[in-house]
């Protein structure tokens, strides 16, 4: 990992150095540059004394002017020299002497007519560098003039360019050695700080198993304790988040009630798999899409508003696609007590709706059926009590009629008792390798001794034994030939047969009587039905019940086919015997 820090370092440490090597550079050029002028212009003060004698010499009239201007001209050699009177007239100026340092010496003037000497240097832009000196002409401690002598500071500007090479190269040097040197060091700074970076964006991604070093000194070592302590938290708490989440999607996954949460606006938070499978409400898919326009609960979105606003619970039973579905809506606070949401729950009364009905009409049913023998048997016995009836023969008929609605009674209480055992959740019926045939010879001579016009259809097929219980298969047959008997003529024909198909053997019990019509089939299994009250015989009308509660606990299956006007086929299996080998 490359290190942005080491980097950051090396430059700044490189800008410190050149700056640093600049300005030492800058400031050593310009004191030896004064050192050097200082002892030049003093190796010069001689020649510039002898010129002012000569000068005074001149302003005395001692010396005539074509020997004064000889002398000074001759004295030049590289310098140019320009002397003024204390007017400031100009008594001598080199001829080759260039303007801008005539200019520099007016400028300079004043300071030697007050008896000061000037040491300066003159280095204009596209000018080459010149130093100049200026020093008082003095008479009896007064000042009469000033000569200036301007040299070409040749050597100074070579040692400048000598200096500037030299720093340049020291400095490249420097520089290599320093990139060396730094390089060497900052690795061993910068790798811990890089072993604590490689841990924390560990934890970024999620991986708690990288350490950082907790055994290196100073505050690196520190930041790496404190970062472990903090991954070793951080890896506590989103696993128990972790584990709470995935509790929490248990619990709303094994609810068999949908739910939906939603926040303040009305947008998905969360949803359980039940809301998908019954309301094609995607939980991932869906996250942040508003309830509004969703099945069933978009029609309530006033009503949600209202809870999450008032703080208040909805309740309300509605249908949804040939359910019923209880909505039940509680707003959710958060930690400050403030409403953070709702939950919306949709819990499936189809079933309880249904038994309740089934319950009431049970209740009706039986009623119905035990009041209307004992009407009978109250109207027929009160005028026997009141001796209203005095007719041995009529007395008789009382009496047997009475008997007759007795026997009804009992039947349907037995039948009432014989249902309520079969539904019993710990009901059981002993299943044994058993002989068909004989249970289906013995109903039908049952009925063939009765007078009924039943036919066997399969006494002379091969039949395997069924697993199953004879007495419960017997007690299916009088049920079903029974209601044969009852729905057909009496010279109608009623069928046994049997099938062999898929390791079942299919018993069929067939007639061709009045037939069930379409709209009544699916209810012929439920306690009391009977297909056509008026037209139906005395029955319990629990018959077909019992026969259903009885193959469902043995495991197997019954079926009717029937039509209106033509007869009626039931079909029900029993599982065929396999011994083992």
């Amino acid at each position: 990992m490359k290190s942005v820090v080491g980097r950051k370092i090396i430059i700044l440490m490189s800008t410190a150095i050149v700056l640093t090597s600049v300005l030492i550079s800058l400031l050593g050029i310009y004191l030896s540059e004064d050192v050097v002028s200082f002892y030049r212009g003093q190796s010069r003060m001689p020649n510039l004394s002898l010129l002012a004698e000569l000068s005074l010499n001149y302003m005395d009239g001692d010396v005539m002017d074509a020997m004064f201007r000889d002398l000074v001209a001759g004295s030049e050699e590289e310098d140019w020299y320009i002397i003024y009177d204390m007017y400031g007239h100009e008594l001598y100026k080199s001829e080759t002497l260039p303007a801008y340092i005539e200019t520099a010496t007016l400028k300079s003037l004043n300071d030697i007519t007050a008896g000061n000497t000037v040491f300066t240097r003159l280095d204009g832009v596209g000018d080459p560098l010149i130093e100049l000196i200026g020093v008082p002409i003095i008479r009896d401690e007064q000042v009469v003039g000033a000569i200036f002598d301007a040299a070409l500071m040749v050597d100074v500007a070579q040692l400048r360019y000598s200096f500037l090479r030299s720093l340049f190269i020291a400095i490249v040097i420097v520089m290599i050695f320093v990139n060396i040197i730094a390089n060497i060091a900052l690795r061993r700074i910068i790798k811990p700080i890089q072993n604590v970076v490689s841990a924390a964006l560990a934890i970024t991604e999620g991986d708690f198993s990288i350490k950082a070093d907790e055994d290196l000194k100073g505050e690196i070592g520190l930041v790496g304790r404190v970062l472990n302590r903090l991954s070793t938290d951080l890896y506590r708490n989103i696993s128990q988040l972790y584990l709470e989440k995935n509790r929490l999607d248990h619990v709303l996954n094994s609810l068999e009630e949908g739910m939906l949460a939603v926040d303040t606006d009305g947008r998905i938070t969360h949803c359980n798999h039940v809301m998908e499978e019954r309301f094609g409400i995607d939980g991932n898919g869906q996250k942040g899409v508003t309830i509004e326009g969703l099945p069933m609960i978009g029609e309530r979105i006033q009503e949600l508003m209202m809870v999450i606003n008032e703080r208040a619970s909805y309740n309300v039973k509605m249908d949804y696609m040939e359910s019923t579905y209880r909505i039940i809506i509680e707003p959710i606070e958060d930690e400050k007590d403030q409403v953070a949401g709702a939950v919306i729950l949709f819990r499936d009364i189809t079933e309880s709706e249904r038994l309740e009905d089934t319950r009431k009409n049970y209740v009706a049913n039986v009623s119905h059926e035990l009041r209307s023998p004992l009407t009978s048997i109250q109207g027929l016995i009160e005028p026997l009590m009141d001796d209203i009836v005095s007719d041995e023969g009529d007395k008789r008929r009382y009496y047997r009629i009475i008997y007759q609605e007795n026997r009804r009674l009992a039947r349907l209480v037995d039948d009432i008792m014989e249902l309520s055992r079969l539904q019993d959740s710990e009901a059981m019926i002993q299943m044994i390798p058993t002989d068909l045939l004989p249970i289906l010879l013995s109903a039908y001579e049952r009925f063939k001794h009765m007078g009924a016009n039943v036919n066997l259809l399969c006494k002379d097929k091969p039949m395997p034994q069924v697993i199953a219980n004879s007495d419960r298969i017997e007690q299916i047959l009088v049920i079903l030939l029974d209601n044969a008997v009852k729905y057909s003529d009496d010279h109608e024909p009623i069928t046994i047969d049997t099938s062999v198909e898929a390791g079942k053997i299919q018993v069929v019990i067939e007639d061709n009587g009045i037939g069930i019509p379409r709209k009544y089939q699916p209810y012929i299994f439920d306690r009391f039905f009977k297909a056509d009250q008026p037209r139906t015989k005395k029955s319990t009308g629990l018959g077909l019940s019992i026969a259903k509660e009885i193959l469902d606990l043995m495991g197997e299956t019954i079926t009717c086919e029937s039509k209106e006007g033509a007869g009626t086929k039931f079909i029900f299996t029993l599982t065929i015997h396999h011994p083992s080998t």
